[in-house]
């Protein structure tokens, strides 16, 4: 079965990005090892890009700093229907660019918005001194170059 019939519209797999939590980012290693890990993400349609924090090292950053090149997978909809032998999905990829935030108050701005939108209602999320932490940590910036989108409605 062709899976052509499943593509959507540019507009609406940015739709099952703005809608997501988690997306799994994919990058290589050195030695050419393909690597995914599941992150927490935020979506900004105004700088056509995802960005998320994460530690100051380890394998998601060596591979970024060896290539920069990475996808990443959002599933907005994922549903068994065992009697048709299928599953109802929507899911976007994106092809893009990470680069490390090197500015601090672009840090610090992104660091917010995911308080923002993972705690908003949790007093400490917007407290200076939260921010003051993201020393500890850095925020990765995907520039999107390419988003595509499948869905499957049985």
């Amino acid at each position: 079965m062709s899976t052509q019939k499943r593509f959507i519209s540019q507009k609406e797999a940015l739709e099952i990005l703005k809608g997501g939590d988690v997306g799994i980012l994919s990058t290589v290693s050195p030695d050419g090892q393909p690597y995914g890990v599941p992150v927490h993400y935020c979506f900004s349609a105004e700088e056509n890009c995802i960005f998320f924090h994460c530690a100051t090292s380890g394998q998601k950053i060596d591979n970024i700093l060896f290539s920069p090149r990475v996808s990443f997978l959002v599933v907005g909809q994922c549903e068994v229907v065992p009697e048709k032998i299928t599953t109802r999905y929507a899911s976007a990829m994106v092809f893009g660019k990470a680069e490390i935030a090197k500015d601090p108050r672009e840090k610090a701005e992104k660091l917010r918005a995911l308080c923002v939108r993972f705690a908003p209602d949790t007093p400490w999320a917007m407290d200076e001194s939260l921010l003051k932490t993201c020393g500890d940590s850095l925020i990765v910036k995907i520039n999107i170059d390419r988003v595509t989108g499948k869905r499957n409605r049985p």
